[in-house]
């Protein structure tokens, strides 16, 4: 199924072999599906079901928005890949500036959750194990 649906994006054709992919795909299903004995079609079956409805989602898109599912997936993918080399190029350099293990955490001041007193992490070296959340609480 997998070669099926690459096939035109190996090949250099783009929308109307995907849409003859898509096609072929469901048919290939529908097929392995009522080749099946009744009786055995329990394991399965909900994969075989949906693996159907996604032949049919990626053939309407297809074909209602003109556009091009196996390119859209393949440039998504690139872009992520090209973002992945990015990001670990940039925590590469930037890791040289963090804080080792073992080594003590900058101190620095901030609020109380009821805003009324400062705290600073220094108060509580060697007292209670602190753990720093960084996020949002909206």
């Amino acid at each position: 199924l997998c070669l099926i649906l690459l096939c035109p994006l190996v090949l250099g054709v783009t929308y109307m072999a995907s849409v003859s992919a898509a096609i072929a795909v469901f048919f290939l299903l529908v097929w392995v599906e009522a080749g099946i004995e009744p009786d055995a079609r329990g394991p399965g079956r909900s994969m075989r079901y949906l693996m159907m409805a996604l032949a049919v989602i990626s053939l309407s898109t297809t074909l209602f928005q003109r556009y091009d599912n196996l390119e859209a997936g393949y440039r998504i993918f690139s872009r992520a890949i090209k973002q992945r080399v990015r990001v670990l190029a940039w925590q590469k350099e930037e890791n040289e500036k963090a804080p080792k293990v073992g080594e003590m955490a900058t101190d620095f001041e901030l609020l109380s959750a009821d805003m009324k007193r400062r705290v600073r992490l220094s108060d509580f070296r060697n007292r209670k194990p602190v753990a720093l959340i960084f996020g949002s609480h909206t």
